[in-house]
């Protein structure tokens, strides 16, 4: 990944936050940019997604946030649930603003879009709508057959279905 697209990337993560002022979860930060690459991001064009325990993964993604969390771009909070569990909290430093600045008109209203159909959703939709279409897209296959394959690789998601189904169609990627 070129430094220049290493800058995108982070300015699409500052987007994110900016619009979400916190986000709860690296799971929810891959996943929103999953499905926004699907949508046509421009700047999340050369990203690599491959599926990954929790659905669509990007290595490339998590080296941009935890780069800009080390270069003081975003703040992250940990919070531990046991010893194995944690939950990481990300949100705005003062300079990311300057990276917000770089997103075209179409970007931020793609990000804000994104940010706010799915604000008041649970990660595990996030993660169940990605995996679908990631299987769909991969298999070439029906939406319906994506998602049963996705609840039996991810029995955490099922009940998470319809509003999965219901995002992916709100963000119009299911042609």
């Amino acid at each position: 990944m070129t430094p220049q697209h290493q800058i995108q990337v982070a300015a699409v993560l500052a987007g994110l936050l900016g619009n979400a002022e916190k986000l709860s979860g690296r799971i929810r930060l891959q996943k929103l940019a999953y499905l926004l690459q699907q949508k046509g991001l421009p700047e999340l064009a050369e990203l690599e997604f491959a599926y990954h325990h929790y659905g669509p993964y990007s290595n490339d993604l998590a080296e941009v946030l935890s780069r800009a969390v080390r270069n003081g771009i975003f703040h992250e909070k940990a919070e531990s649930f046991d010893d194995e569990w944690q939950r990481y909290e990300y949100s705005l430093a003062k300079d990311a603003e300057d990276y917000i600045g770089l997103l075209d008109h179409n970007s931020r209203g793609l990000i804000r879009s994104a940010v706010s159909l799915t604000a008041n959703l649970h990660w595990r939709v996030l993660e169940l709508a990605a995996t679908a279409l990631f299987i769909k897209k991969r298999d070439r296959s029906t939406l319906t057959n994506a998602v049963e394959q996705a609840v039996a690789l991810k029995p955490g998601c099922r009940g998470y279905e319809e509003p999965a189904t219901t995002l992916l169609q709100k963000l119009d990627l299911l042609n």
